[in-house]
Parts: structure tokens; sequence; C-alpha cells
């Protein structure tokens, strides 16, 4: 099995929102189809930044004339996007190349950079690729390799099941979340959550540390970048 990570930029309805709002994006391209001449990309995207941020992508986002389907919740947005070019969305071009699969969600960073980690059996269909997407690409920017190594499964990433927590650990941990106990600065005490779960101070640390010490070490294994 081989390995490519690289990085590529172009002129992208997620890549342009994300510089223009300050937010990253993971997503996957899902599949296309073409109906009365027009070809429909679907994508799933996780929006990241302050709050505000977000909302003001995913709703510039929903209002791009292009996008004829949208379904958000919180960061979370699955939509289509038409266009009459295939190589509008390159992360179509991956599939449509067919020897090769993502191994990792495509990243987007707040300057609009996607950064893509990809796998073929075969170096020759590393390099094919590389070609085809070069080519294929409608106003590539930028596109910069980082990375061509003969692997074997157990270094790939691929998206996996989120380890088990308890009820109770995961509506501790979803409030600490919304309420900014993991901002910097932090925006509220451990007592006050406690508090406005209706709990002892003491239930809720258990259960946030509980729930850390499951999570952290699965994040940490499978971060995106190492």
């Amino acid at each position: 099995m081989w390995l490519l990570k690289l990085q590529l930029k172009h002129n992208c309805i997620i890549g342009n929102r994300c510089k223009q709002f300050n937010c990253t994006s993971s997503g996957y391209p899902l599949d296309q189809y073409t109906e009365d001449g027009v070809i429909n990309y679907l994508h799933f995207e996780k929006i990241a930044g302050k709050m505000e941020d977000v909302h003001a992508f995913l709703e510039d986002l929903k209002n791009e004339k292009n996008v004829t389907r949208f379904e958000a919740n919180k960061n979370t947005v699955f939509f289509v996007c038409k266009a009459r070019k295939k190589e509008t969305m390159p992360g179509q071009l991956s599939l449509a190349a067919k020897k090769v699969f993502h191994t990792k969600p495509v990243f987007v960073d707040e300057e609009g950079v996607e950064h893509w980690e990809v796998s073929a059996w075969s170096r020759k269909d590393i390099n094919d690729f590389i070609q085809f997407m070069k080519r294929k690409t409608v106003g590539l920017d930028n596109f910069k390799i980082l990375k061509i190594v003969k692997t074997g499964t157990n270094d790939l990433f691929f998206p996996q099941l989120m380890p088990k927590i308890s009820k109770g650990q995961k509506k501790a941990l979803d409030l600490a979340i919304k309420e900014g106990y993991y901002d910097y600065p932090r925006n509220i005490e451990l007592a006050e959550l406690a508090s406005i779960m209706g709990i002892a101070p003491s239930t809720y640390r258990e259960h946030i540390r509980k729930a850390e010490k499951v999570m952290l070490p699965f994040l940490q294994e499978k971060s995106f970048f190492r």
C-alpha cells in the first residue's frame, strides 16, 4: 500500500469560506450524480472555529447559489453543490480516479489550504493520481506533495466508532464544551457546571475525568496530524 500526503489550494466554496470566516473544516466528498446535464456533488463537512464564525460560515454556504441541498446540525453540514464541470470539486476527482481512496477526512485550514491523505495499491497509481489532479483541478493555486511512502495498513487512518462513554459522562462533556470550560481563558468553572447539571461537583468531576480518560487517548492516537 502507498500513502500520499499533499496540500492544495483552489477556488473552493469551502476553502474560500474558511479563509473569510477564520474557520477550519474537516470533511469527505461523498458521491456525485448527473441530472439534466448538471453534476451534483454530495459533501459532508464539520466546521470548527468561534461559534459566531461557524454560524456565519454556514449561513453563507447555505445561501451559495450553487448549493441546492443543505442540512446543518450545529457545526456539521451535509450539502449538495451543482456544477457543469467535473473539475469544480477536487474531492470528487479522487473518487473519479477510482484507484485511490481517502484515508483521512480532507482538512481545510484558516488560509483555505486543503490537506489530503490518500492511498493506493501501487506507486504508479499514486503518480497517475498526482498528474490527474494537477491537470484536472480548475483554478489550482497551490499543489505541494508532502510525503509519498510505502506503508502497511496499520499506519493508515480510517474513521472508527468513537469509544463508548456513559450518558452522564457525555452530558457532562457536552455541557463543558458548550459553556466554554475548555476555552482559553476558561469561561466557566467546574462547580458552576455541576450546578447547571444539578449534581454535586465531585460527581461532575468524576464524569468529566472518566470521559476525558476514554476520549483523549483515542484522539491522540487517531490525530489527523502526527
